[in-house]
């Protein structure tokens, strides 16, 4: 039988995260055990990437006809989509910060979940910057990464962003239009 290994994901509890075929599996190496988690036959097609959340949680990207993303809870599995509170069940990426909030790139902008407060933000890239989403057309949101400084950067065709705290807790935006880079190509990934 081939053994594919889909992703495989370091945390910052040094927990190692491995996807093969339709499995997900993690390896604790301070105590040299191995978890499974199983995976569910009623979700179609085959898993993209791991995103661990610090409290042992995590979460799925699946590419099908489309990217959607699957949340375990430690005892099931639930959609990240419009059943969870987003605009949208098509999920591009995912990005899971050391507190456990949530950043989502879906196909109707960036998307902000605010695991403490239980509450959703919604954002958008504009000519003017990134706005929140207040109806107008939502530009898709294709790559999300988090950075070794705690910033989470976003990129599609029309640009480049990235987000972080200010020191009054308020996000703080800084977005680049693909056009007016240096780069020679527009971005396709931030990685």
């Amino acid at each position: 039988t081939e053994r594919i290994v889909d992703d495989i994901v370091v945390a910052p509890d040094r927990i190692i995260w491995i996807a093969n075929n339709r499995t997900i599996k993690s390896y604790d190496p301070s105590t040299g055990k191995w978890k499974s988690i199983d995976w569910p036959s009623v979700i179609e097609g085959s898993i993209a990437e791991i995103h661990p959340a610090p409290d042992g949680t995590v979460f799925v990207s699946v590419v099908a006809n489309d990217r959607r993303v699957y949340f375990f809870d430690g005892q099931g599995w639930s959609l990240q989509g419009m059943n969870a509170g987003l605009l949208t069940d098509t999920v591009y990426d995912v990005v899971v910060t050391a507190n456990g909030d949530v950043w989502y790139a879906t196909s109707k902008g960036m998307a902000y979940w605010d695991r403490a407060n239980q509450a959703w933000s919604f954002y958008t890239w504009s000519s003017k910057g990134i706005l929140p989403i207040t109806g107008q057309y939502a530009y898709p949101v294709i790559n999300a990464e988090l950075g070794h400084d705690g910033a989470v950067w976003f990129s599609n065709t029309h640009f480049f962003a990235f987000v972080v705290r200010g020191e009054d807790g308020e996000f703080v935006w800084k977005s680049y239009p693909a056009a007016d880079s240096d780069m020679a190509t527009r971005p396709a990934s931030v990685e």
